[in-house]
């Protein structure tokens, strides 16, 4: 099984662009004080700083994963 290909790649991208999204868009109501009640605004934003690390672990993870040489070798044959 080749988990370093290309639709894996993008798949992961995509993946980890939309949580780190969803996470800024979970930030709003925290900073905007939509809701009356705190602790709904507190968990939305705890999730929303969840999400966002998240995303930024897994761009990490995919760019670090992308240096190996096989891995490399393989996403060179990916068409940009």
């Amino acid at each position: 099984m080749k988990v370093f290909d290309c639709k894996t790649m993008r798949v992961a991208v995509i993946f980890s662009a939309l949580a780190f999204t969803v996470g800024v868009f979970m930030q709003i109501p925290a900073l905007l004080s939509l809701f009356d009640a705190k602790f709904l605004e507190v968990i939305l934003a705890f999730i929303g700083l969840v999400s966002m690390f998240f995303g930024l672990a897994l761009a990490f993870i995919i760019a670090f994963a992308s240096l190996f040489p096989k891995a490399s070798k393989r996403l060179k044959l990916c068409e940009h």
